[in-house]
């Protein structure tokens, strides 16, 4: 994945270059399976089967309202802070 595709994918969600910025530094932060999930999502759109206590891309984007790319940004934070994880299931994001 070069840095324009993520740059242009990155660009579906945030207008801003800082904001951008954040996200890609951000991405060097994930770990590394999930890391190559979205490289391998932003190279063929394909979205990942990848699961944390039964949540996955697909089903964090339904149920957060947010895009399959935002969705990693959740997954990330699922996979690293267990507290978080506990919480998640009863959150609410605002649509019924």
């Amino acid at each position: 994945m070069t840095e324009n595709m993520l740059r242009s994918k990155l660009k579906e969600i945030y207008s801003n270059e800082k904001d951008i910025d954040v996200a890609i530094f951000k991405i060097s932060l994930f770990k590394p399976e999930l890391i190559k999930a979205f490289v391998n999502y932003v190279e063929t759109g394909d979205i990942p089967e990848i699961s944390v206590d039964g949540n996955t891309i697909s089903s964090i984007s339904k149920k957060t309202f947010k895009s399959c790319t935002e969705a990693f940004f959740i997954m990330d934070k699922l996979m690293k802070d267990e507290e978080y994880r506990k919480l998640f299931p009863g959150m609410s994001f605002g649509k019924k």
